[in-house]
């Protein structure tokens, strides 16, 4: 079941986690343990779709210092 690196950087996450469902026959069900999850309640309620982070990636990378 392993995934290249190549593979992974080049799929969407909403399609990883669609091909993943279909594998196991089943939805994929995510639990979140706030506060204890360390990181708050990051993506909560739902997967973000692949130009979500990359939009997120490009703000963040943006407000680095020169």
């Amino acid at each position: 079941m392993g995934r290249s690196v190549e593979y992974l950087k080049n799929t969407p996450l909403d399609e990883l986690r669609t091909n993943a469902e279909r594998e196991r026959g089943h939805p994929l069900r995510f639990v979140t343990v706030f506060p204890w999850s360390g990181r708050g309640n990051v993506l909560r309620d739902r997967l973000v779709s692949h130009e979500e982070a990359v939009a997120a990636y490009d703000d963040a990378i943006r407000r680095l210092p020169k």
